[in-house]
């Protein structure tokens, strides 16, 4: 689902485009392409398709560069082109100039500064040295920091990841007659050298400390070719310009194969998905290639109706490509990047004939699927390679399909991947000495503003303690449950005494507006720190620290200031909130208020009430169960305690329910059990759980479907290939099924065998739930098993029906199956 905004800020759904291709690279490029005509379906949002106009998809965001419009017919078509918004740094400048030595960590806080982007560093990147590094745009000097660093980059919508290089080592195979539909092999040889020569350290006479060559063994092969030699005062050893010359030499061909995949993820098999970065194998014996190599870029085809890929291109290299490796082809202006479209980097369009098909399915919601295999397995619906295990020896996150787990939680202690550096105890925290802070913050000096100060500030108790300043509407609504202020004009709150002297204290506000409001450190929220004749004597100073400077109307926001006292101020000075803005909020001007907050401290917590309100709270609490002590539903008709036991009685002598030295004894019935989901498993004392699923006999089967040993087959393609049909009471929430599969062919031939079971209602006009499961593996023994734990939702004590059913992927080869173990629990 494509969703676009224009530089209005409209934002639309849209539709009617085909096909949407996404491009995406080692590199962190990432592109959007798509044709798109007028239908009567998109004619909302055909005209905001424009340049500069911002698509979102699959959570990121892309500005169109390129929108060319061409006839077709009686209509038009637009062939779109959009460009992450990554590229948009290339529009802002830094004028600021550093020369000194920076960590990675200080290079990004450079760069990134006042942008909506944050990070994670994840491998050891050592500081490094510059002179005059600034004074440019921002995208060309992250360019050249990633060189220097030698760093590669993920990036999920405004948050990267940083790691020496991105990617994963996969354990599954691109492969001829597996999942190879086409093969391109080329060779490229630009850029390749043999020879090199490194110069170091330099002396005050103009002689080198230290300076070397290098030829590489495979000048026999190509001849002496000789590459830009490196110079750099950096090296003093030998050895370690050696190393340096090694490293920078390019010396062997580089070798790119193209592939289109079959990509088997809207077949129900979401195993092999191919991520860039990613190691894995390309085995293709009509050519030869047996090889391991890195998966450099991926463009896949989508349509309306799916989120999975109908078509899927990769590219894999012996390249190792940084990030920069192709961010030098583009310049250090707008014009040049806008040139990516132009270039080498253009992506082709074609023209498709069908009428364009209105969209009518929605982006799932994220969700996992469990499965019991070793413990407890939490796979992510889209990329099952990421994946969360949890079994009796602990906790594993793995993104490579459960080969690795670089987060981990064991009985022997925590390991951590990114985020952590260094070891965590049970009582200590060691921190190792690469570890940086951000500019101005100290740990120890960091005081949490927790203590709340201002009395009835939040699910407020009436409006005592606040006041109208001009303002015309002051009152107390509910909002989900919990009171707020509604206010039309300035308020204003009650003093609040015994200020400290050379103090830090933070004052925030949960607000909500009807309109936009632009926020300075003196408004809305206002406030005086002093007396009523010298409002502001106690004031130092004071900061806004709350991001966000233009709040968007019809969303709750956080304001907060950080102010500090004078260490001299008149006696009895004291702090008044309000909210006031002469300009922006009229005394007809509707806003509303969740909580205020004023503490001691210099960093925002979380709103808590004051110490007063929670006394007071305590006390009303405390009184209320004093004087009531009434239950919600009415007492047994008679409740004794004698030498019974304790008894509860009925208006009928022989039904009761009694606590005795037999433990619970319920007499005719009187007892229910009802399930945390509502269902009465047991009523008037009666079980009501059948538990059993009866299968029809003789079998429910389709013509297509045989008895084979202790199997049942079939080489149909039919996906409603009937096996078993089996009629149960819905008393329980799951059913439980372990059976055995396997495939005729298997692999080899590209069979898979599957196999599914399907519960509708009794009457067969709705579907309660689904499982399916796969295998391409033969065995003529017992086959592979399969567990499969079905949700039927809560129980209802209706009958349901479910249906066995299999099928193969290829004809004539067939799918064996059987089912050994089938019961409802839960």
């Amino acid at each position: 689902m494509l969703v676009i905004t224009d530089i209005a800020g409209n934002t639309e759904m849209l539709t009617g485009y085909k096909p949407l291709k996404r491009y995406r690279s080692v590199s962190g490029e990432k592109t959007l392409s798509f044709l798109i005509m007028p239908t009567e379906q998109n004619q909302h949002s055909i005209e905001m398709v424009q340049e500069e106009s911002v698509l979102e998809f699959k959570g990121d965001t892309y500005r169109i560069k390129q929108a060319r419009e061409k006839p077709r017919g009686n209509t038009y078509i637009k062939e779109v082109v959009a460009i992450n918004t990554l590229f948009d740094l290339v529009d802002d400048h830094i004028y600021e100039v550093r020369t000194q030595s920076m960590t990675f960590q200080m290079f990004l806080q450079f760069v990134f500064a006042g942008t909506p982007y944050t990070w994670d560093i994840v491998d050891t990147f050592y500081a490094q040295d510059w002179e005059n590094f600034g004074d440019d745009n921002r995208l060309s000097l992250f360019q050249e920091g990633l060189k220097r660093y030698g760093s590669e980059f993920t990036l999920n919508g405004t948050h990267f990841t940083f790691k020496r290089k991105i990617g994963n080592a996969m354990d599954f195979q691109f492969r001829y007659n597996y999942n190879i539909k086409t093969l391109n092999k080329s060779v490229n040889t630009n850029n390749l050298s043999t020879y090199i020569k490194g110069f170091g350290k330099q002396n005050e006479d103009g002689t080198y400390v230290v300076q070397s060559e290098y030829t590489s063994p495979n000048v026999a092969k190509f001849g002496i070719r000789h590459a830009k030699p490196v110079r750099d005062e950096r090296y003093a050893t030998l050895e370690g310009l050696n190393e340096r010359l090694i490293a920078e030499l390019k010396d062997t061909p580089d070798v790119s194969i193209t592939i289109d995949f079959a990509d088997m993820r809207r077949a129900g098999f979401p195993f092999d998905v191919p991520n860039e970065g990613d190691d894995t194998y390309l085995i293709y014996e009509p050519m030869g290639i047996d090889v391991e190599a890195r998966i450099i870029d991926i463009t896949e085809e989508f349509t309306e109706n799916s989120d999975y890929p109908i078509k899927t291109d990769v590219t894999l290299s012996n390249l190792r490509n940084r990030m920069i490796d192709q961010f030098e082809e583009f310049s250090r202006t707008q014009k040049t990047v806008d040139g990516i479209m132009d270039g080498s980097r253009r992506i082709p369009f074609n023209a498709l004939d069908e009428a364009v098909k209105r969209a009518t399915a929605a982006l799932q919601s994220a969700e996992t699927e469990l499965t019991f295999e070793n413990g407890i397995i939490a796979r992510d619906k889209n990329n099952p390679n990421f994946l969360v295990l949890f079994n009796s020896n602990g906790i594993g996150i793995s993104r490579d399909g459960g080969q690795t787990f670089k987060e981990a939680l064991t009985s022997e202690g925590f390991v951590a991947s990114a985020g952590v550096i260094g070891q965590f105890e049970a009582n200590n925290i060691q921190i190792g000495a690469d570890t940086t802070f951000a500019d101005g913050y100290n740990p120890k000096e960091i005081i949490v503003a927790s203590k709340n100060m201002m009395q009835n500030s939040g699910n407020f108790v009436g409006t005592d303690y606040w006041a109208l300043n001009g303002g015309t509407v002051l009152e107390v609504v509910s909002d989900n449950g919990r009171n707020i202020l509604h206010c039309k004009g300035s308020i204003m709150g009650s003093n609040v005494n015994f200020i400290k002297p050379n103090t830090e204290y933070v004052f925030s506000a949960e607000v909500y507006f009807n309109k936009n409001i632009n926020v300075t450190k003196y408004n809305p929220l206002h406030f005086w720190l002093g007396t009523s004749g010298e409002t502001s004597a106690a004031l130092e100073s004071y900061e806004l620290i709350s991001a966000n400077t233009s709040l968007e109307p019809y969303k709750w926001h956080i304001i907060a200031i950080k102010i500090k006292t004078k260490a001299i101020f008149p006696t009895g000075s004291f702090f008044k909130p309000f909210i006031y803005d002469p300009v922006q909020i009229s005394t007809t001007e509707e806003y509303w208020i969740r909580s205020m907050m004023f503490a001691e401290g210099n960093k925002l917590a979380t709103w808590s009430p004051s110490v007063e309100d929670t006394n007071s709270a305590i006390v009303s609490a405390a009184t209320g169960i004093k004087n009531d002590l009434r239950m919600s539903a009415p007492l047994p008709t008679s409740l004794t305690l004698n030498q019974d036991g304790i008894t509860a009685s009925t208006s009928n002598p022989n039904k009761y329910a009694r606590m005795d030295y037999r433990g619970f004894y319920a007499k005719q019935g009187a007892v229910q059990i009802e399930r945390p989901d509502g269902y009465l498993s047991v009523q008037d004392g009666i079980l009501r759980n059948s538990l059993s699923i009866q299968g029809s006999e003789p079998a429910f089967q389709t013509a297509g479907v045989e008895k084979w040993g202790q199997f049942y087959r079939t080489n149909s393609n039919n996906r409603f290939e009937n096996i078993q049909r089996f009629v149960f009471k819905h008393d329980s929430r799951y059913v439980r099924i372990i059976c055995n599969l396997y495939a005729d062919g298997g692999e080899q031939y590209g069979n898979w065998a599957n196999a599914a079971f399907d519960i509708v209602t009794d009457d067969e006009t709705t579907s309660i739930a689904t499982a399916v499961v796969v295998e391409n593996r033969w065995s003529d023994n017992q086959g592979y098993r399969k567990d499969i734990l079905i949700d039927c939702g809560v129980p209802t004590g209706n009958l349901l029906v479910m249906y066995w059913r299999m099928w193969s992927l290829v004809n004539p080869y067939h799918t064996y199956g059987s089912v050994r173990y089938l019961v409802q629990e839960g």
